[in-house]
């Protein structure tokens, strides 16, 4: 639904994180990395402007024995987009912030997966008539 802020949070993400982030993981992509995943939508419209209450989860993927490296990538991805002003185009970010992180290993024992979803509220630019 909103194209610019995923363009944004890439940018952000890729600034921000020492592993490689990604929309699509090509096959063979080496661990670890930072995936781009889903995303909710509920419009938060005023009288004269249309706006989004967006939810995105990002993805961060480890082969490190332990959880190290992976708490130090969501940390990574944290401080790239909480409280950031993003700047995405035709749209005011009115705010940023996390509501929810997870670390769990994957079924073959050796993937550490982490989760963190992200609450951005924004709408569009005001324009005149």
């Amino acid at each position: 639904m909103t194209p610019q802020l995923q363009e944004t949070i890439f940018d952000a993400l890729s600034a921000g994180v020492t592993a490689d982030v990604f929309d699509y993981v090509p096959d063979g992509a080496a661990f670890p990395y930072v995936r781009i995943g889903e995303e909710t939508c509920i419009e938060w419209d005023t009288d004269d402007t249309n706006g989004f209450e967006v939810t995105v989860t990002v993805h961060s993927w480890s082969r490190y024995a332990g959880m190290l490296e992976l708490k130090n990538m969501m940390m990574e991805v944290y401080r790239a987009l909480h409280n950031q002003p993003l700047a995405v185009e035709g749209y005011h970010v009115v705010s940023c912030q996390q509501e929810y992180s997870e670390t769990m290993t994957e079924d073959d024992g050796l993937t550490r997966h982490g989760v963190q979803r992200f609450r951005v509220l924004m709408h569009e630019y005001e324009t005149s008539t």
